[in-house]
This record gives structure tokens, C-alpha cells and sequence, in this order.
């Protein structure tokens, strides 16, 4: 534990300068008390930069004072302990308390903020409907999620419903 960031592993092995961890968990708590959680298959950190942690399979989680959630996964990213930002790339999948599923393809966490924002193009599907843009940012404590740049929004009709329409 360091300030108010706990970590951990369940094995460590040493090759060619490069240090991996077996199933690393990042566990803190943000400037406003939202809690989060970053779990790993395994993290690979060079002895010789040891701010910048590689991570496989990600899995994070947040939580703020609302009750509200987010959660993450990730096939890979870069983690930089200075700044406490991850980086993620590749099939990322974001899901929400309130239903919302995203598709990413490259996004960066500031785990300071509960802030997760892409400048690459987003999917996002919800239960009314669904949102394409080149851009977004979600801030998990404000509940907040705004998207830019060639925004295409479907909203389903509800109410007097008819089976197989929208």
C-alpha cells in the first residue's frame, strides 16, 4: 500500500529486465471518494522505467459516493503509476449501472477523476436506443457522458409498441 492505492500479485517472474506479475489488482480511491479496481491477467513492468506497467486482459471497476458503476475490460493497455493513467487498447467493452454498453477501440482512464475518454469512434447501445460519434467523454462522478464529432443518435419509440418495430 502507498498513500491510498493498495497492490498485488499472485507470482512474480524476472526475464531479460522486464518484471511480470501474475494476476495484478490496483485497488484506490479518487479525490472524491469513488472507489476503483483494475485487475489484470498478468502486467509486465521494465526494471528500467518502473512507472510504466504493460497490462493483458484488463478488468477494471469504478464506483462513486452515487452508487453508480462502470465497468471495463480491455485486451491490453499501459498503465503509468506517476500520473495514475491507463491507457487501453484494442476490444474494449464499458458497461454502466444504468444499462449503457459501449464499444471502444482506444480510450485513456484517469483513475485520479473517474474520467475515461476516447478520440477514436465509439458505439454505445442503451435500452433506448443507441449512440455513434468519433469522440467521448464520461465522467463516472458526475454521471456525465459526452459525446463529439459526427454524433448519430436512434432513439426507440416507446409506448404503444408493435412486436419486431422501433
Amino acid at each position: 500500500t502507498v498513500g491510498g492505492v493498495t497492490a498485488g500479485f499472485s507470482g512474480v517472474q524476472v526475464k531479460d529486465g522486464v518484471l511480470r506479475m501474475v494476476k495484478p489488482t490496483l485497488k484506490g480511491v479518487d479525490k472524491k471518494q469513488g472507489a476503483y479496481v483494475v485487475n489484470a491477467d498478468y502486467a509486465d513492468q521494465d526494471m528500467k522505467n518502473p512507472k510504466l506497467v504493460r497490462l493483458h486482459v484488463i478488468k477494471a471497476e469504478l464506483a462513486n459516493q452515487k452508487q453508480g458503476w462502470s465497468k471495463l475490460e480491455a485486451i491490453r493497455g499501459l498503465f503509468d503509476s506517476g500520473t495514475e493513467r491507463l491507457v487501453m487498447q484494442d476490444d474494449i467493452r464499458l458497461s454502466t449501472g444504468s444499462g449503457l454498453v459501449g464499444k471502444l477501440t482506444y480510450a485513456s482512464l484517469d483513475m485520479t477523476n473517474q474520467i475515461i475518454r476516447s478520440h477514436m469512434p465509439v458505439a454505445f447501445d442503451m435500452p433506448t436506443g443507441s449512440v455513434r460519434a468519433n469522440a467521448m467523454t464520461m465522467n463516472s462522478q458526475t454521471k456525465t457522458l459526452t459525446f463529439r464529432g459526427k454524433v448519430k443518435v436512434h432513439i426507440k419509440k416507446v409506448g404503444n409498441k408493435q412486436p419486431g418495430k422501433d
